[in-house]
């Protein structure tokens, strides 16, 4: 209400000895503030009232003789960006109120005015978006560097990112940085919120992750697979190539791949519960087993052609349906029932291991006792 203004300097010195608090304050004119905002305001810009909408607003924090309480962001915005020379601002629609405020600084202390460009919301879940949203899904949380650690991929993000209020055309959903850049203009800007849509995100980055060539995929999923501890240094070379060719399609983030590998790195300890009982546990698959590592310990080469070959024709000198190989098989190696190729998984993982797991399966059928899960 300007009441302070009435107060003679020596009143002003009097209040600040006794201790009372005090803020710094804009005396706003009278009239209308333009935000030339390129967007929101559209051409004539956005139009603030300045006794109603912006009043004489606070400079300072509240503060005392010994401590006056120190700059509030819309001065401290003001001076910066006089003092840079910017001559653009582009950032969140919910600054455009503050916009008024600061060009009437900026006039005020001289500096030339920016022009600007206020954005409409990210929102999610029906309310705004924000950087300390403290009740975020791990799996889907608000920080860049906590999605990097899930395995988005920064050309995903940056992708994804990009379309939230832009769009490079009314058709086109997968661009480069380098594409970006290029096409990047204020005028494909919507003034509509956007919608932060998980789907569409894992979409994209699960595109982005079948589109990167196979040896940069390989390359960026080591660490994932050295934080979980499955080590590849003392594999042959090729080997983590021929992992995630075998991988990829089903791999949506670089932190599914863990998951996806584990068996190849340790053999399994417990078996999907419904493989077990409707494959493992069925008449005689012990004794199929027992003639199947036999089979595979005399395969020579140990690969996919000769692999194959030999199975198929153990099935049919048994009279066996190859399902009835095939899948005891892959149940005792991987502990699943789906998987890549069979015999891709065999080749991986070689003649010793693929026997030992398999002889294991034997033991466990033979002595009742399989352990499952899910």
């Amino acid at each position: 209400n300007r009441a302070s203004l009435s107060l003679t300097p020596a009143d002003i010195q009097n209040n600040i000895a006794a201790g009372k608090p005090f803020v710094w304050r804009f005396p706003c004119p009278e009239g209308v503030t333009i935000v030339p905002d390129s967007l929101m305001g559209g051409e004539s810009g956005a139009r603030f009232k300045n006794d109603d909408v912006i009043g004489d607003f606070p400079l300072t924090r509240s503060g005392t003789e010994d401590n006056w309480g120190g700059p509030l962001y819309n001065f401290c915005c003001a001076v910066d960006d006089g003092e840079m020379g910017i001559t653009h601002v582009i950032r969140g629609q919910e600054h455009l109120s503050n916009a008024a405020r600061q060009i009437l600084l900026m006039q005020a202390l001289g500096y030339g005015v920016p022009s600007y460009t206020h954005l409409p919301l990210i929102m999610k879940g029906g309310r705004k978006m924000s950087k300390r949203d403290g009740d975020a899904d791990p799996m889907q949380p608000v920080s860049i560097s906590a999605r990097r650690d899930l395995g988005y991929l920064p050309e995903a993000t940056l992708n994804f990112l990009a379309l939230l209020g832009w769009s490079l055309d009314d058709k086109t959903e997968f661009f480069s940085g380098e594409e970006l850049v290029s096409a990047f203009g204020l005028d494909r800007l919507s003034k509509s919120n956007a919608n932060f849509d998980e789907d569409k995100f894992l979409h994209i980055n699960a595109t982005w992750l079948k589109t990167l060539p196979r040896e940069e995929v390989v390359r960026r999923v080591g660490p994932f697979l050295e934080r979980e501890g499955y080590g590849v240094s003392d594999k042959p070379t090729g080997w983590l190539d021929s992992l995630i060719a075998m991988t990829r399609e089903r791999a949506r983030l670089l932190g599914d791949f863990p998951a996806l590998l584990d068996f190849f790195f340790l053999a399994p300890t417990v078996f999907e519960s419904r493989g077990t009982k409707k494959i493992l546990e069925k008449e005689g698959t012990a004794d199929i087993l027992t003639a199947v590592a036999g089979v595979l310990e005399a395969a020579d080469p140990f690969d996919q052609p000769t692999l194959d070959a030999r199975l198929r024709a153990f099935g049919e000198e048994q009279g066996l349906g190859f399902g009835k190989i095939a899948q005891p098989v892959r149940m005792s190696v991987t502990g699943r029932t789906a998987s890549p190729g069979l015999f891709e998984v065999l080749e991986a993982l070689g003649r010793e291991e693929t026997v030992a797991r398999v002889r294991n399966m034997v033991k466990l059928l033979r002595s009742g006792n399989v352990p499952t899960e899910g």
